[in-house]
């Protein structure tokens, strides 16, 4: 069975938006708390998911994307498309 990062994204989407979602529902808002533990869960769902598939090359290329794109979108740091690539190239090897 092979993973891409679209399996990655699509499970770590899923999560983040019920997760906001939920925690919308149950509680008001404290500034950006229910993003940062939506993400949270968010991520640590992805990382389960990578390790049921076996953290092929491919699973981990992608985790480590996945989870740089959604730190970078929490810190308010948006970088260029080919820092980003310099970036993973930096973090993979």
């Amino acid at each position: 069975m092979a993973i891409s990062g679209l399996h990655l994204s699509v499970v770590g989407m899923w999560v983040f938006v019920c997760v906001f979602w939920l925690l919308r529902q149950s509680c008001p808002p404290f500034g950006r708390s229910h993003l940062l533990i939506a993400a949270f869960i968010s991520a640590i769902a992805v990382m389960f998911y990578a390790y049921l598939a076996g953290f092929s090359i491919s699973t981990q290329r992608a985790l480590i994307m996945l989870l740089l794109v959604m730190g970078l979108g929490l810190f308010k740091r948006f970088h260029r498309l080919g820092s980003g690539y310099c970036m993973r190239c930096f973090l993979c090897c």
